[in-house]
């Protein structure tokens, strides 16, 4: 089992009473609340969460958000690049690239090439439609957000394995000539992975074309039926799925003790306590109609965080513990649990181990208790199963 660290990279400093001064936590609260030295201090902070964790022994996870506090790291390819160098052995999975507001897919390509070159083959190519919330800061229509990001994801792919140039006519995308340089380390190129929340439509996709298929923060009672569902269109496509196919995003937090890691694990709730306006996080033809008039019901003008809602899971921390979405406890309690996941079928574990304003030194704990006595245990996991299918819980 593979682990990556995570941090949204939050600037956390913002007036309480944001939603009734703005509206949303997204698009629209004014950017003077933005100290930018304040802001220094935090990336700095946040590149060296990402630093130990390469020291320690496992993996990085990059994320992409606009116009946002909840997430300042605003083009991963950049994050990657300040990495990739100080890094010596983690992947650094860039999950990822808006496709469907990407406007130049090639310069996609080159950039994760480059990256890919400069770090000998440890880029996972992570790529994503780009949550509703930026559709307004992107300027583009939702409803062609779906299709910009299938034509640009085939775009990219076949920069990376034509070996010559070619011209590219599609309905979203047209180049007369395309001619990356550099060509990617990892042949045919690096490990392609999206995100979903269960729809089975982005599951066929994701099967049909071997991507690695990351679920986030949806309750573990949901998983079995996802893993089930790309392993059958997989099959039915001429291969077998493996664990490594499968991710998953949740909270964690380790501490010494049951109480220390439930005490200082409790700050990721700040996660999922922000609030945007529904105007900007259901945008009219990014989702499925149904899924747009769910957003729409009658109860209220803020939506929180959209995974959570999709599910329907309650948002309080027991409830959270309890779905699978939050795993904090003593390392003996963090192992079972990772167990579990690993049974269902899931071969990496994307863990957000900061949000807010959680400080260095509580997340540097749990880093090192992580790595120390979780660790060693799942990667024991896949030697005791080498080459077993994926089990569809």
């Amino acid at each position: 089992m593979e682990a990556f660290h995570f941090t949204e990279m939050p600037y956390p400093y913002f007036p309480e009473d944001y939603m009734e001064r703005y509206g949303s936590a997204r698009v629209v609260l004014p950017n003077s609340h933005c100290d930018p030295k304040v802001m220094h201090e935090l990336y700095n902070r946040y590149l060296d969460q990402c630093e130990l964790a390469d020291e320690l022994g496992y993996n990085i996870m990059l994320n992409e958000h606009h116009q946002t506090v909840t997430c300042m790291d605003v083009i991963v390819p950049v994050t990657a690049g300040m990495l990739v160098r100080r890094t010596k052995q983690a992947k650094i999975l860039m999950i990822g690239h808006p496709l469907g507001s990407r406007l130049q897919p090639v310069r996609v390509a080159e950039e994760t090439a480059m990256l890919d070159a400069v770090s000998g083959g440890r880029i996972l190519a992570g790529f994503v439609r780009g949550v509703p919330g930026e559709t307004h800061p992107s300027n583009m229509n939702p409803t062609s957000n779906l299709e910009r990001f299938r034509e640009a994801y085939e775009l990219i792919v076949k920069c990376w394995t034509t070996p010559e140039p070619f011209s590219w006519e599609g309905k979203h995308f047209q180049y007369r000539y395309v001619n990356v340089w550099p060509q990617p380390y990892t042949k045919p190129h690096p490990p392609t992975w999206t995100s979903g929340s269960g729809g089975e439509d982005t599951l066929h996709w994701a099967a049909e074309r071997k991507v690695t298929y990351a679920t986030l923060f949806a309750p573990w009672s949901q998983l079995g039926g996802y893993v089930a569902e790309y392993r059958k269109r997989a099959n039915e496509c001429g291969w077998q799925p493996e664990r490594k196919h499968f991710a998953y995003a949740l909270m964690c937090y380790v501490g010494e003790t049951q109480e220390q890691a439930e005490r200082d694990g409790k700050q990721l709730m700040w996660y999922l306590s922000t609030k945007q306006s529904r105007g900007f996080w259901f945008p009219p033809g990014h989702t499925t109609t149904e899924a747009t008039k769910r957003g729409w019901k009658p109860g209220g003008k803020a939506a929180g965080n959209a995974s959570a809602e999709r599910s329907g899971m309650s948002m309080d921390y027991e409830s959270l513990q309890q779905s699978g979405v939050f795993v904090v406890g003593n390392p003996d309690h963090v192992v079972k649990k990772f167990r579990e996941l690993h049974d269902i079928g899931v071969g990496n574990v994307m863990m957000m181990m900061h949000a807010g304003p959680m400080s260095n030194e509580d997340v540097f704990k749990s880093q090192r208790l992580f790595a120390r006595e979780v660790l060693p245990a799942i990667r024991e996991f896949d030697r005791e199963s080498e080459r077993e299918p994926a089990a569809v819980g």
